[in-house]
């Protein structure tokens, strides 16, 4: 099956902070998805770094996650968009034949948003056929208004022109994954498939490596710059392991009542 001509781009959201990162990261694209049919973007402030095949997007000062974002979309011809982290590192082949199937379906139904793994638990309909939270098709199931975390920065394909009016200037990556779940709920569209499409580890939390993500790297051939940023300590490593505990606890409470408990927990947090 062939891609849709001009439908998708994949967009690698950066700043140039964050620039010790991109070697590692396209180092690993280009062995775990060699055969990427779609143009690639790698959204910077002011840096502009030459890697194969990959077109820089440079959006001005860094101002907020959804400010860069926001201008990146203004210069991208596509009509959807993969939002690719640059702290989200390939480490397995990308099925491309298989991603071809979602990546096209989704474009010529107009779909809104459709995360590329099953963070929404599946179920299963009256056929026994696997959902995300409703029916849909053998691809994906429908994430329901009110759903935590109904948008997604990670591995998320969308449509850009509803991703540019979802977008708030000033917000963090994780602020819009918050408030623009709750401002998603005007649309319909939104999707999780049934399987994860891109196996990926997360490298950097808080700004530091992550320990086991760091050694994974250097086992792999990858050189990871410790001078560049830190590994996070034994300390901090529980506590995201505690923040990562937290969000599996929330995904077992009733649907309804998962956003309002998350706010209350982070404001009992702080």
């Amino acid at each position: 099956m062939e891609p849709m001509e001009n439908s998708v781009a994949i967009l690698v959201v950066s700043c140039d902070k964050y620039a010790d990162l991109w070697t590692p990261f396209f180092t690993l694209f280009a062995r775990f998805w060699p055969d990427c049919p779609y143009p690639v973007y790698l959204v910077s402030n002011h840096r502009a770094d030459s890697f194969k095949g990959v077109k820089n997007l440079l959006v001005g000062d860094d101002q907020s996650w959804s400010d860069g974002v926001k201008r990146a979309l203004s210069k991208v011809p596509e009509d959807y968009v993969l939002l690719f982290l640059d702290d989200l590192f390939l480490n397995g082949r990308v099925d491309t034949t298989a991603l071809l199937q979602v990546f096209n379906w989704a474009c010529a139904s107009g779909a809104n948003c459709v995360r590329m793994n099953p963070f929404v638990t599946p179920i299963a309909d009256s056929t026994g056929a696997h959902c995300a939270d409703a029916p849909c098709n053998e691809l994906a199931g429908s994430v329901s208004k009110g759903s935590l975390y109904r948008v997604s920065t990670v591995m998320s394909l969308w449509n850009r022109n509803t991703l540019q009016a979802l977008l708030t200037c000033g917000e963090s990556a994780w602020e819009f994954e918050d408030s623009g779940s709750i401002r998603s709920d005007i649309y319909d569209g939104f999707y999780a498939t049934h399987r994860n499409y891109f196996p990926v580890r997360n490298g950097v939390v808080r700004g530091k490596w992550q320990r086991g993500v760091a050694r994974s790297l250097r086992h792999m051939g990858i050189r990871v710059d410790l001078s560049e940023r830190s590994v996070l300590s034994v300390y901090q490593t529980v506590m995201v392991f505690l923040k990562n505990l937290r969000s599996l606890a929330l995904n077992l409470l009733p649907k309804s009542k998962r956003r309002l408990i998350k706010a209350q927990w982070i404001k009992w947090m702080n």
